[in-house]
C-alpha cells in the first residue's frame, strides 16, 4: 500500500507547469517524427523505387517476328502500329509483370497476367509494331490502339472489350471497324479509301479534318458522334439504335436513314442530300446543295435551313417540319 502522502500526491490535479511540460514533450516528439518523415521523403526522392508510372519501361524486348498480318489481344496493352516496308515488333513493360506475346499462324497474340503491373495491379504493356500491312486485329481485353503510316489493302478491326482507337496519317486502303464492346474512336488525316464503321455496343466517334472516298456509319447500339470538316465523295449514316450527333460535311452525296432514335445536327455542302425516317428522329439540317429529298414514315421533328435548288419533302407519319429558313432569299 502506498503511503497516504504519496497517494495524495498522485491524486493532485496537474498544475499549469505540468501541462506545459507535457505540451513541450509532445511537441518535441512530434517534431522528431516530422523530421524523420522528411528525411525519409528526401531519401526516396534521391533514390526512387521503380514504378510503373515513372515514364521509363522497366523491360524492353525486340522480337524477331516476320510475315504476320494480324493481332489478337486478351490482355491489357497499348498498340502503336505504323505501316512500313519492314517488320518490327518491340515489347515494353512498365510493371513487374510480363505479358505473354507470341506469333501463332501469322497472328501476334497478347495475354496479360491478372496482377503485378501498375499501382492498380494491371499489366502495363506497350507493343510497337511496324509491318507492310495488317489485315485483322481483334481485341477481347483492354487496348489503346494508334494507327499511322500508309496502310494498303483492307484492315479489319473488331472490338469485344474496351478500346481507344486513334487513326491518322494516310490510309489509302479500306478500314473496317466493328464494335461490340466499348470504343472511343478518333479519326483524322487522309483516308483515301473507305472508312466503314459498324457499332453494336457503346461508341464515341470523333473526326476532325478527315478526308476519304467514302464514310459508312451503321449504328445498332449507342453512339455519340462529333464530326467536323469531313471531306468525302459519299457519306452514309444508318441508325437502328440510339444516335446523338453533330456533323459538318462536304460530300457529293449524303444519305441519312433513321430506324431507331436519333438527335442530329448537321451542316452539309455538296450535291444531293437524302433523309429517310422510319423511327423517332429530331433533325436539324443546314444545306448548301443541289438536291434535298426528305421522307418521313415515323415520328419526326425536322428543321431545314440554307439553300437547295431542288426540294422534295413528304411523309406519312407524324412529323413536324420547319422550312421557314430554307431558300429564304
Amino acid at each position: 500500500m502506498f503511503p497516504s502522502s504519496a497517494s495524495n500526491t498522485l491524486r493532485q490535479p496537474r498544475t499549469a507547469c505540468t501541462h506545459k511540460y507535457l505540451t513541450m514533450k509532445s511537441f518535441a516528439i512530434l517534431t522528431s517524427l516530422m523530421l524523420a518523415h522528411a528525411a525519409s521523403l528526401a531519401a526516396q526522392a534521391n533514390h526512387p523505387a521503380p514504378a510503373a508510372g515513372d515514364g521509363k519501361p522497366a523491360y524492353i524486348e525486340t522480337l524477331n517476328y516476320k510475315g504476320f498480318t494480324g493481332v489478337h489481344n486478351s490482355g491489357n496493352v497499348d498498340v502503336i502500329y505504323t505501316a512500313g516496308k519492314e517488320y518490327s515488333v518491340t515489347v515494353e513493360e512498365r510493371g513487374t509483370a510480363r505479358s505473354t506475346v507470341r506469333l501463332e499462324e501469322g497472328t501476334i497474340t497478347v495475354s496479360s497476367p491478372a496482377s503485378g503491373g501498375d499501382a492498380e495491379g494491371k499489366c502495363v504493356t506497350t507493343l510497337r509494331i511496324t509491318a507492310p500491312a495488317l489485315e485483322t486485329l481483334e481485341n477481347y481485353g483492354n487496348m489503346q490502339l494508334t494507327c499511322g503510316g500508309n496502310q494498303p489493302g483492307t484492315f479489319e478491326i473488331e472490338n469485344y472489350g474496351n478500346m481507344q482507337l486513334t487513326c491518322g496519317g494516310n490510309q489509302p486502303g479500306t478500314l473496317e471497324i466493328e464494335n461490340y464492346g466499348n470504343m472511343q474512336l478518333t479519326c483524322g488525316g487522309n483516308q483515301s479509301g473507305t472508312l466503314a464503321i459498324e457499332n453494336y455496343g457503346n461508341m464515341s466517334f470523333a473526326a476532325d479534318s478527315l478526308s476519304a472516298d467514302r464514310v459508312l456509319l451503321e449504328n445498332s447500339g449507342n453512339i455519340k458522334a462529333d464530326v467536323s470538316k469531313l471531306h468525302v465523295r459519299g457519306f452514309v449514316v444508318e441508325n437502328n439504335g440510339m444516335l446523338d450527333g453533330r456533323i459538318t460535311a462536304e460530300a457529293q452525296t449524303l444519305d441519312f436513314e433513321n430506324n431507331g432514335k436519333s438527335t442530329l445536327e448537321a451542316d452539309y455542302k455538296g450535291g444531293k442530300a437524302t433523309v429517310r425516317n422510319c423511327g423517332d428522329s429530331k433533325l436539324s439540317l443546314r444545306v448548301d446543295c443541289e438536291t434535298l429529298n426528305a421522307n418521313n414514315s415515323g415520328l419526326s421533328e425536322m428543321t431545314f435551313s440554307g439553300t437547295a435548288d431542288n426540294v422534295r419533302i413528304d411523309g406519312a407519319g407524324r412529323s413536324k417540319v420547319n422550312v421557314s429558313q430554307l431558300n429564304n432569299f
